[in-house]
């Protein structure tokens, strides 16, 4: 096992072929869950559209719970895992063709999502705005939005949906406090995005 690792590693390193890539099938095919999860790292490495197709419908995998939840050697753990970790290697591959895939898997997921917020920030003027609002109009998706909106800072008029959110009737928990904080932030830099838009 410790060999194959060492391989794992190594492809790493190297320019994709097609004898390598079935060396990664063959991986991912593995029951040893840390190899899988070395193969999966590999196709991050690589890149290209046939990787990221893989990589992107692995990290789409909803997780029950986030994998430090799931008591030690569990499958539970590991698939979360392995999600995790796809969703880490696909990080530097993602474009603006993919905001609106992104901003899905967070709304539908968001307690077990964190994975995903650096790539939401790198992405956020790209976010389309009606699927935001969707998830304002939806009470399910209330609480993902509140927390978009706290973590992506650079989130277009991120301060019009706090205070919108924390004005409802029945708010999403926290979500004053979460306002007072993100107040704060825009008074020692404030930016267009603080003002509610036109």
């Amino acid at each position: 096992m410790s060999k194959l690792a060492d391989r794992l590693k190594a492809l790493a390193t190297m320019k994709e072929t097609k004898e390598r890539r079935t060396e990664i099938d063959l991986a991912l095919a593995q029951n040893r869950w840390g190899l899988r999860i070395l193969a999966i790292r590999v196709l991050g490495a690589w890149g290209g559209p046939r990787n990221k197709a893989w990589l992107r419908e692995k990290a789409d995998q909803p997780m029950l719970r986030h994998p430090w939840r799931y008591p030690k050697r569990t499958p539970g753990r590991w698939e979360a895992i392995e999600t995790q970790a796809a969703q880490r290697a696909i990080a530097p591959h993602v474009t603006r063709e993919d905001a609106a895939w992104l901003l899905n898997r967070h709304l539908a997921d968001w307690a077990n999502g964190g994975t995903l917020l650096p790539m939401l920030g790198a992405l956020a003027p790209h976010l389309p705005r009606e699927r935001i609002e969707a998830a304002y109009q939806d009470p399910a998706q209330r609480e993902s939005l509140l927390w978009l909106c706290f973590h992506v800072r650079n989130l277009s008029d991120r301060l019009y949906w706090m205070r919108r959110l924390a004005t409802l009737h029945e708010p999403p928990p926290l979500a004053g406090r979460l306002l007072l904080h993100a107040e704060a932030d825009a008074l020692k830099s404030p930016s267009p995005d603080a003002r509610k838009p036109a």
